[in-house]
């Protein structure tokens, strides 16, 4: 657990402390997909921090203010992909990262307005040993990037994970 979901759990557990949590359940056609939301209301919007619950199985748990993402914030999408970071009146904005399931890259850097900018590095699994291969040139494969990945290109650690036979 990092620094930022560190401080989203001390800050939902000072909220609930102070005001019991408010449960929302949304009409099943509206404007965000939302389905459900737990967490803190100020003059009927969402405010503080809260769990919203889309109906395509994304979740975003952090902090909300004027019935928008804003603040610490994790997204989750149904995918098992992620996004956790800084939000600003619903949009990524700020320090963040993003994981893509599929893809298995990861982006960590500066977002403005829901989109890249700025600096921030990007991590992509290459798959450079091919499953039809033989188990011995698998393993062959998997020992020299073992040797290279140490020394030469640490951001290739585990490529081979799961192809060992």
């Amino acid at each position: 657990m990092d620094e930022a979901e560190t401080s989203i759990r001390v800050a939902a557990r000072t909220a609930s402390e102070s005001a019991p949590p408010t449960r929302i359940e949304y009409p099943n056609k509206n404007a965000e997909n939302a389905l459900v939301y737990i967490g803190g209301i100020l003059d009927q919007q969402r405010a503080g921090v809260g769990v919203l619950t889309h109906t395509n199985g994304c979740r975003y748990i952090g902090e909300f203010m004027s019935d928008k993402k804003h603040g610490m914030g994790v997204e989750e999408y149904a995918d098992a992909s992620y996004y956790k970071g800084q939000f600003n009146f619903g949009n990524r904005h700020g320090w963040g990262e993003y994981f893509d399931a599929k893809s298995q890259r990861m982006y960590r850097g500066g977002w403005v307005n829901g989109f890249r900018h700025g600096h921030g590095w990007e991590r992509a699994v290459l798959n450079m040993v091919s499953p039809s291969r033989s188990a011995r040139e698998r393993k062959s494969a998997c020992a020299l990037l073992g040797r290279c990945t140490a020394t030469v290109w640490p951001m290739l650690d585990g490529l081979c994970s799961g192809l060992m036979v």
